[in-house]
């Protein structure tokens, strides 16, 4: 989930980025922010990466 806001004084953008999975094995992390890596099956679907959360801040 990504979410977005001002900061009081309007000089600020926070974006929050939260990880609502149980864990990320070892092997994942290593990946985890490289372009089009997923651990879904093929054709199960897409869902917004870190990747792409990163590309976004």
């Amino acid at each position: 989930m990504i979410c977005t806001s001002r900061s009081i004084d309007l000089q600020t953008v926070v974006i929050r980025v939260k990880d609502n999975d149980p864990g990320i094995p070892e092997s994942v992390k290593l990946r985890i922010l490289d372009h089009l890596f997923t651990t879904k099956e093929v054709g199960k679907g897409t869902r917004l990466g870190l990747a792409i959360a990163r590309q976004i801040v």
